[in-house]
């Protein structure tokens, strides 16, 4: 089914700049317990950065990384698609995203997909809980407020990354405002503003660069007409403290034809 995208087009008036390296057309499969996902996308060209990567954010939990094959795009129909297993249980829910090798979204991400059940049970292995490092401090979010960040580091000291992936949107880095040594306890937060609008739901992805990786759950921005809305203006200067860099932000004009661009299978 094609897939209605308000809340991408409003995402797309804010996002970083570097969020726009996009085909004009992607599909996402359903998949079954133990069974393959297909992703295909066309139009356009091959990001500069390569390879893409398929990233699997399933919530509360482990993502998985496929590195897609450059021979995976065929020039002649400028067009590619990937098929691999996936090794998740009935009932995971999860957002499907396509990235160039800069970590930037080459198409729009999948909306929440929810594993079927099957009888294939090849994939499933018990026990196979990770240790939590990395917690939000309160599950509820809010437009243009500081939501923190904790993590114990005694599985990890270094310094994590935040991105966020708005279903049937883009994914986009988040940049600490704040960051706090707990050594007493062992415990680093880092405080970061709400920069998606209320009504839109995102999750997190942590990563500290050690193959530490951890997906939030799917949380609903929440706000009302009261609600500060001083970082989703494009005029806001986007620069923090804790970001070497702030956010390019401003208004695409040659997007609208992106309302049409999820195809669902």
């Amino acid at each position: 089914m094609l897939l209605s995208l308000p809340g991408l087009l409003c995402f797309l008036v804010f996002a970083p700049r570097s969020a726009f390296s996009l085909f004009q057309f992607v599909s996402y499969s359903r998949v079954s317990q133990c069974g393959p996902f297909n992703v295909s996308f066309s139009g356009g060209t091959l990001p500069t950065a390569l390879p893409l990567t398929l990233t699997i954010l399933p919530f509360n939990s482990t993502p998985l990384a496929f590195v897609i094959p450059n021979s995976a795009w065929d020039n002649s129909t400028s067009s590619g698609s990937y098929v691999t297993p996936l090794s998740l249980p009935a009932g995971v829910s999860f957002l499907a995203s396509l990235e160039d090798a800069a970590g930037n979204s080459a198409t729009p991400l999948s909306d929440v997909i929810q594993v079927l059940p099957s009888t294939n049970t090849s994939c499933i292995i018990s026990n196979t809980t990770t240790p939590t490092s990395v917690q939000l401090s309160n599950s509820a979010v809010f437009q243009c407020l500081p939501f923190s960040v904790s993590r114990n580091t005694s599985y990890t000291n270094h310094s994590i990354s935040t991105r966020g992936f708005v279903p049937a949107s883009l994914s986009f880095e988040f940049q600490w405002t704040i960051f706090h040594h707990d050594a007493s306890h062992g415990i680093d937060t880092y405080t970061f503003i709400m920069n998606v609008a209320q009504g839109l739901q995102v999750a997190l992805l942590f990563d500290d660069g050690q193959g530490n990786r951890q997906v939030s759950d799917l949380l609903s921005v929440q706000g009302n007409r009261y609600s500060p809305s001083g970082c989703l203006q494009p005029s806001s200067a986007g620069y923090t403290s804790g970001g070497s860099q702030g956010l390019s932000r401003f208004v695409i004009f040659a997007i609208a034809g992106f309302a049409k661009l999820i195809h669902f299978l």
